[in-house]
């Protein structure tokens, strides 16, 4: 079994393993998972999925280079030597005889084969040489169509319709870097609800009115309340449609034939990592149209970072925003979510002594194989205060906001990853993954937003 697969194989295990473990530890204790758990669980699982992608791809390229070697393995005789026109060993006694040569080599390079009849004198008709090999079984056809495929295989990729430039060899595809891409934070830290492979609309109940006034002295003994028996208890719906989002990419085949079998997987993991930082900014702005004013608001950054008599305006923002959450009544805030530019400077917060007045308490969980992910956890006033990039970093006004996470839906249905072959035309393989998503801020009044107006 080749190495990549062993370490992607393991890897994929340890994953499954990791996941086991939180879930496991949280049923015994009978509970759901913590803040931390569930984002540990979710990337976890992010990776777990892309390494199945990997074996995968990387399977069923080896089935393919299998085939091709079989087909080279048809051209030579059983010493390795070519074979003439009339399919006799080319390699005499004096000929190079060993192991079965390799259908290509370290530096390919045009057989000519195929060229124009001026640069290359006479020679062979690429159209002639198909028909040979597939109807008449021509040995030397098939071997100049071989030598052919393998030279233009790795040569400059020119295609428009994607992967545009030169192949990378296999030593190089580990060192790809990727295109850098908002990770899910706010979308991992508020509701979750599955949709499975149902989009239809969500109807949640929610309670209007109740009871309460119900519950009064009574005035005359033996007499029951006139108010005791009145219907009261009032009911509404609240709605979450969930959307059909989707994205394909046109890849030139040439790029995925020619290059590293980990080729396919970097396609599909930019297209996962593509929706996960479409989900973020849907989250973050869900957020940012259904949050509640707190009344909170600094003139620039100046009065945000000013501390005056030991006291920062800024963390007493937080405390404001906390309370009208918990004046809700279902539940005390937990976390505050802004852009980078905000949780800088929240951490450029100091007391007298040069103490952060917001330190990073808590890092990316960790497991076995180190830390998943990059998010830094804040405390801000006894929240968790997150960083995401899917909140606007460059304009003001600027909001950011305290919230309970619980307030705030996500739903997401399963996700298919698909890849069709000649979509549009033998150029070119389409791949791209569909679902749907939807969310909403439920109760408005547990999402308080703060606003810095302006630089200055």
């Amino acid at each position: 079994m080749p190495t990549y697969l062993e370490q992607a194989q393991k890897r994929a295990e340890e994953y499954r393993a990791a996941n086991a473990a939180v879930i496991k530890k949280a049923e015994d204790e009978s509970r759901g998972l913590t803040a931390d758990e569930l984002t540990s669980v979710t990337e976890t699982g992010v990776k777990l999925d892309g390494e199945l992608r990997a074996i995968k791809f990387n399977v069923d390229e080896a089935v393919r280079a299998k085939a091709v070697a079989d087909l080279a393995v048809s051209t030579t005789d059983s010493n390795g030597g070519e074979l003439d026109e009339g399919g006799s060993s080319a390699a005499g006694e004096g000929g190079e005889g060993g192991a079965v040569r390799s259908a290509s080599s370290t530096s390919p390079r045009d057989p000519g084969h195929y060229r124009a009849a001026k640069e290359r004198g006479p020679g062979h008709s690429w159209y002639t040489d198909h028909f040979r090999a597939h109807h008449m079984g021509d040995t030397n056809a098939i071997k100049r169509l071989t030598e052919y495929d393998t030279f233009s295989g790795v040569r400059a990729v020119t295609q428009a319709s994607g992967g545009v430039g030169t192949v990378q060899p296999k030593w190089l595809i580990e060192e790809f870097a990727a295109l850098a891409r908002a990770q899910r934070v706010v979308a991992n830290l508020v509701r979750q609800v599955p949709l499975g492979d149902d989009p239809r609309a969500l109807n949640m109940g929610r309670q209007t009115v109740g009871v309460d006034a119900n519950i009064t002295n009574q005035t005359t003994e033996g007499v029951n309340n006139g108010g005791w028996g009145a219907d009261r208890f009032t009911t509404a719906d609240d709605t979450l449609t969930p959307v059909a989002r989707a994205v394909w990419q046109d890849i030139s085949r040439q790029f995925l034939v020619a290059g590293n079998p980990a080729t396919d997987t970097l396609v599909t993991e930019d297209i996962a990592a593509a929706w996960n930082a479409a989900v973020e900014s849907y989250v973050c702005a869900t957020i940012a149209a259904g949050a509640t004013d707190s009344g909170v608001i600094f003139a620039n950054e100046a009065a945000f970072s000013s501390i005056a008599s030991g006291v920062s305006a800024a963390l007493n923002g937080v405390i404001t925003a906390q309370g009208a959450v918990a004046a809700d009544k279902r539940g005390q805030a937990d976390i505050t979510v802004m852009n980078a530019r905000r949780f800088t400077d929240f951490r450029k917060l100091r007391d007298t002594t040069g103490r952060a007045l917001m330190p990073v308490e808590r890092y990316a969980p960790q497991n076995a194989s180190g830390a998943m992910g990059n998010s830094l956890v804040g405390d801000a006033e006894g929240t968790s205060a997150y960083l995401s990039f899917g909140f606007d970093n460059t304009t003001y006004p600027e909001k950011y906001y305290t919230a309970r996470g619980q307030a705030i839906y996500l739903a997401e249905s399963n996700k298919y990853d698909f890849q069709y072959d000649q979509i549009v035309g033998p150029a070119a393989v389409r791949m791209g993954t569909f679902g749907y998503v939807g969310a909403m801020v439920r109760f408005a009044a547990e999402v308080q937003f703060m606003t810095v107006t302006a630089a200055t």
